[in-house]
């Protein structure tokens, strides 16, 4: 039996890999009630959840011109990488891993993110059956979406001949699981949202499906909300899904996280250019 100053022990399975993701003492989540507020204006949010005041971003817009892809994070870049694999496959190996890169002291060892021809390519290998899909992630956990927000989302997207189930994800970070919408491709080949923590909260179409070796724009509007959001979503300017669904899991949810890249299970390369989320349209 787990004893300690901790008192009590989380112990869970997290799939995300069929493997034990984390051991940590049991911690409460952060939501918006947690945050104070210092300062807002038209482009960020300054506020404080008891670890100094960090400023939050409204909106957000990167390409990959940099051929230096360790140039790619910073203040006003991406925040952090993600690249979990069979032989990457906690929580501490991924940081580890990500520490040693993008210090120069170590290269990729499954999972790849590399610069292509001005754009990103992500790499995932084949997660193997020892875990329930692999990662290869950028992220910025530095921006500001609550409910009643307008979310709006672009990027270009080149899929090589293998389709991942998850390439974009907007997510709160301090709560359990990080939830949030994801931009999905089910049965791979159609666009679609989910709320990953609340399976009934999905939305699908099977008219228009997405092109192999071939760019292709997608856009994603999205009204947050706890009960009844709205979704748009457009393929290459073309609106192929529109409806009504929960679009956040509880009212103090707080989006501060995109992440940008592959989750699946096959092995998958695809090329991404040209990203920004915003509030406002784009």
């Amino acid at each position: 039996m787990l004893k300690g100053k901790f008192g009590r022990i989380v112990l869970g399975l997290l799939l995300l890999g069929g493997a034990l993701y984390f051991l940590i003492p049991a911690q409460e989540d952060t939501v918006l009630d947690d945050f104070t507020v210092v300062d807002e204006t038209g482009d960020y949010v300054l506020a404080d959840a008891g670890d100094g005041l960090v400023k939050y971003y409204k909106a957000f817009r990167f390409d990959f011109g940099d051929s230096d892809f360790r140039n790619w994070f910073g203040e006003g870049k991406w925040s952090t990488m993600t690249l979990l694999s069979p032989q990457v496959r906690s929580a501490m190996a991924n940081r580890g891993l990500r520490e040693d890169i993008l210090a120069g002291n170590a290269d990729f060892v499954e999972n790849r993110i590399d610069a292509e021809d001005g754009a990103v390519r992500f790499t995932s290998v084949n997660a193997k059956k020892v875990m329930t899909a692999t990662k290869t992630l950028l992220e910025n956990n530095r921006l500001w979406f609550i409910k009643g927000n307008d979310l709006w989302f672009k990027a270009d997207f080149f899929l090589d001949e293998y389709v991942p189930y998850s390439i974009a994800a907007f997510r709160e970070e301090g709560r359990k699981f990080r939830p949030g919408p994801e931009v999905i491709i089910w049965e791979q080949r159609y666009l679609g949202l989910e709320l990953g923590s609340a399976p009934e909260a999905r939305l699908e179409q099977r008219d228009v499906s997405v092109p192999y070796g071939q760019w292709f724009e997608v856009k994603v509007h999205m009204k947050l909300d706890d009960v009844s959001g709205k979704v748009h979503i457009w393929q290459d300017g073309e609106l192929v899904l529109e409806g009504e669904m929960q679009t956040l899991v509880a009212a103090n949810s707080l989006l501060n996280v995109l992440e940008v890249g592959i989750t699946a299970s096959a092995p998958v390369g695809m090329l991404v250019d040209n990203v920004e989320i915003s509030r406002e349209p784009l």
